[in-house]
């Protein structure tokens, strides 16, 4: 199990303690991508470069995980615990757009 509580705040990493063992992983790598896509979305200058940043992910997720590229923790553990599943996290990715709308 990769530990991607240094991606989460001081909040979601108590909520993930309480959470159930077997379901930890997958919880902690969806608040790990949605911190990442609000810190796209929320240091933004240029709204534009946000969607493009956002639309890589969106993008990522869609591919089948092997197609993926390797090395960063929060997609390969994706591509791991939500392969086949991920239309709830390109949603998260569509929310954060919004935002920036």
């Amino acid at each position: 199990m990769m530990d991607l509580s240094e991606e989460c705040d001081e909040l979601t990493r108590l909520a993930l303690v309480y959470s159930p063992v077997a379901s930890r992983e997958i919880f902690s790598v969806m608040f790990a991508l949605d911190h990442r896509l609000m810190r796209i979305a929320g240091t933004a200058r240029e709204p534009m470069l946000a969607q493009m940043r956002l639309a890589w992910w969106r993008d990522r997720l869609s591919e089948e995980p092997a197609e993926r590229p390797k090395g960063d923790p929060v997609l390969d553990t994706i591509g791991r615990c939500w392969s086949a599943q991920e239309r709830p996290l390109v949603q998260l990715v569509d929310g954060w757009e919004e935002v920036l709308g």
